[in-house]
């Protein structure tokens, strides 16, 4: 229960993201940054801050780290310890590598997953969220690789999100 509270303080840090990513970065460069973001190749280790600039990086961190602490939120996963650590490691590596797009597939084929085994999404919330550590898989997929298609990074990042789980 006393986790409950933590809430606040991870709000409170989203906050803290965005305030310096316009104190950093003029609004006007954020935007454009954002979608450069989302729209790279993506390999293993893209620093997102020297691609974009510091603004868009934090706006992007800040998005993926709400984004998880709603999933978590809805799911009504307890905060501890392990999803106070996977909220900070979601908030981390989306500096490089992992963005407010790309790691949907994945949420989206452990969610299939889920449905198939016929089992609540809750149970696999913190798989879903740690699978997304091979969201620049997808990335590539859909970008950059020679025979990449949006369709492809789509399905490899269902498949990742369905395998990951058993």
């Amino acid at each position: 229960m006393r986790y409950q509270k933590m809430y606040k303080f991870i709000l409170l840090f989203i906050a803290a993201e965005l305030l310096t990513a316009v104190i950093l970065d003029h609004p006007a460069n954020i935007l454009p940054g954002l979608v450069k973001i989302i729209t790279m190749q993506d390999v293993l280790i893209t620093d997102y801050v020297q691609i974009a600039g510091p603004g868009a990086a934090l706006v992007n961190s800040a998005l993926v780290t709400l984004v998880s602490t709603v999933i978590l939120y809805l799911c009504k996963d307890p905060l501890n310890g392990f999803t106070i650590a996977l909220i900070g490691l979601m908030s981390g590596f989306s500096l490089f590598g992992k963005n407010i797009a790309n790691i949907w597939p994945i949420i989206l084929g452990t969610w299939v997953y889920a449905r198939i085994q016929k089992e609540p999404f809750s149970k696999y919330t913190s798989v879903a969220l740690l699978a997304t550590a091979l969201s620049p898989l997808v990335s590539y997929m859909g970008l950059g690789s020679l025979y990449a298609h949006p369709l492809g990074g789509v399905l490899t990042g269902m498949l990742i999100g369905m395998v990951l789980p058993p």
